[in-house]
């Protein structure tokens, strides 16, 4: 399936219009949570799955999907019992309790989508919201006329009115194998419609030169201009690495 022009008029059209929203309280981030910008407080944006890779992968034929996830990472701060707070979300939502292994120290799953508390200290915690992409995942979002929003997944968090967000990003990586030929157009291809489109510009030199091909192996990084979301394409012959990441809040430096 071509999705190169998609994404072209994607970014055309759209420049990003979610970015630098202030959005809606989710109900779980408290005083001075989500709900609580002001002016001079937290910054935060949005973006939706299928929208991130239009951008970072718009095309997919000849490439095989080896391993992918969509990633948002909260950490917050104020409640006392983490895991209570947890296990009450999983209830609401009807997720099971999953083997959490020695990464985590609880997950819940339903569907597809899982969540999971992964590190508590004192009063503070890290969670994670993530479902994996395949190549059949990935070819239902490129058709799908909507997909979940980083907002939408954070409802998948503890609504608990005491705890407050510190900071949350979300990061969408994929690795991909394609013949080395396909490999080089896959990734010219979506750097080039990322800087043609004016909102990301090069961390530094373009991999190729203008009557050069694509090397075998670079390491690529570009910026939004607007969000500051980050970039990344890693190729090495055959097997090529994607990574985007936003910071959908943070507050700003005391």
């Amino acid at each position: 399936m071509k999705c190169a022009w998609v994404a072209a008029a994607l970014i055309a059209s759209s420049a990003c219009s979610r970015c630098g929203e202030r959005r809606p309280a989710d109900a779980g981030t408290g005083t001075p949570g989500i709900g609580a910008v002001t002016d001079g407080g937290p910054v935060t944006h949005s973006i939706d799955l299928r929208t991130v890779l239009l951008l970072a992968f718009p095309e997919n034929r000849g490439a095989d999907i080896q391993v992918g996830r969509a990633t948002l990472i909260r950490r917050a701060h104020g409640l006392a019992d983490w895991k209570g707070a947890v296990s009450q979300a999983f209830g609401r939502m009807s997720f099971a309790l999953q083997d959490a292994g020695t990464d985590a120290l609880l997950v819940g799953a339903n569907a597809g989508l899982n969540v999971s508390l992964q590190s508590v200290q004192g009063d503070a915690a890290e969670l994670r919201f993530w479902l994996e992409l395949d190549d059949e995942v990935v070819m239902k979002l490129y058709g799908a006329p909507v997909s979940l929003s980083t907002q939408e997944m954070a409802l998948y968090f503890p609504r608990d009115k005491q705890a407050v967000v510190d900071d949350e990003r979300f990061i969408v990586a994929l690795d991909y194998v394609a013949d080395e030929r396909r490999a080089a157009f896959l990734t010219k291809q979506a750097l080039q419609l990322l800087e043609r489109s004016g909102m990301f510009v090069f961390e530094g030199a373009r991999p190729w030169a203008d009557d050069a091909g694509v090397p075998d192996e670079f390491v690529a990084v570009m910026r939004n201009v607007d969000d500051g979301a980050k970039y990344t394409v890693k190729r090495h012959g055959a097997l090529v690495h994607v990574e985007y990441e936003l910071a959908t809040f943070e507050r700003p430096a005391q």
